[in-house]
């Protein structure tokens, strides 16, 4: 699912002890391991064996301080969008389990089946993945909220107003994003979006399970949320661009667009509101100083076009 740590363990963990006899008390666990790459969740891995023998993989996701304080309910809401997703026949791992007791862990746990697939995209046929990227966006976003057994989420143009006032300042301590605050204050936020659609949040090549040059899953919905489907499909398109290039973006938004069936009459000023949050956070990313470099390229391409864009309507 996610690379493996070099300091894999065979030891029998008391926590994951403790929570593998919770979801079923006669199932052994017979290792667990930490998986690398997890961002804003701590990640592990358990192969435990079944009271049939079988022998089951399963995901223990941990969230993150950063998740908890925006949302103290982000492992009971994952689950519930997990779910519903997987009713809807979006590719997500299945959720397994919700231990909210704190007895083995300090905040509450997630419990998700195991994805036998990969991040790792080389080698991989580009326009495969392009394709199926895009299909699984604009099927995710033609749901019907309202058909969804959904928590509450929050919305998405709610952190655009908060970015919009600016509180810490930071278009007038880093003197290269003025100008795209000063084009955001000119484009306020579209009057309309439409319904809105449940919106994964973080949609990016590092969330995209692969097995085979097949999209077996879409993981992390920490950052779930409601609002226009536009404001995914712009951080995608940055993303897609950062990973593959500007030809594979353009295929990317054009396959998705056709298959969302959605007006795209808003998406330069989400290209923007994208842009300007990617350039106050790229530098706490720690990326080494050539792939910063290049991204910050990109994305000054991808940000005057935007303005572009909205400057001639």
């Amino acid at each position: 699912m996610l690379p493996e740590s070099r300091t894999s363990s065979s030891g029998h963990d008391a926590r994951f002890v403790g929570l593998v006899h919770r979801m079923e008390p006669r199932a052994v666990l017979r290792r667990a391991w930490t998986l690398e790459g997890g961002i804003s969740a701590q990640v592990t891995a358990l192969e435990v064996r079944e009271p049939n023998g079988d022998v089951r993989r399963l995901i223990v996701r941990q969230h993150g301080a950063g998740d908890l304080k925006r949302n103290p309910q982000v492992a009971a809401d994952e689950f519930r969008v997990l779910a519903a997703l997987r009713l809807a026949g979006i590719p997500v791992p299945a959720p397994v389990f919700l231990d909210d007791s704190r007895e083995f862990f300090a905040t509450p746990v997630l419990v998700v089946e195991y994805m036998d697939g990969e991040t790792d995209f080389t080698g991989l046929n580009l326009a495969g993945i392009v394709s199926q990227s895009a299909a699984v966006l604009a099927k995710l976003h033609n749901l019907s909220i309202d058909m969804l057994d959904l928590p509450r989420l929050p919305q998405i143009e709610c952190e655009v107003t908060e970015l919009l006032s600016s509180p810490h300042g930071l278009h007038r301590s880093i003197p290269e994003i003025a100008p795209l605050f000063e084009a955001l204050a000119s484009s306020p936020p579209p009057s309309s979006c439409g319904t809105p659609r449940l919106l994964h949040g973080d949609f990016w090549p590092g969330n995209l399970l692969w097995n085979a040059g097949r999209l077996v899953a879409v993981i992390d919905w920490e950052d779930a949320a409601l609002g226009d489907p536009l404001a995914e499909l712009a951080n995608a398109r940055l993303e897609t661009l950062w990973a593959y290039g500007h030809d594979p973006m353009r295929d990317f938004t054009r396959l998705y667009l056709h298959a969302a069936s959605i007006n795209p009459s808003a998406l330069p000023f989400w290209d923007l509101v994208v842009a300007t949050c990617a350039s106050v956070r790229l530098a706490a990313w720690g990326l080494d100083a050539a792939t910063e470099s290049r991204f910050r390229g990109l994305l000054e391409v991808f940000a005057r076009k935007a303005v572009d864009r909205l400057s001639t309507g």
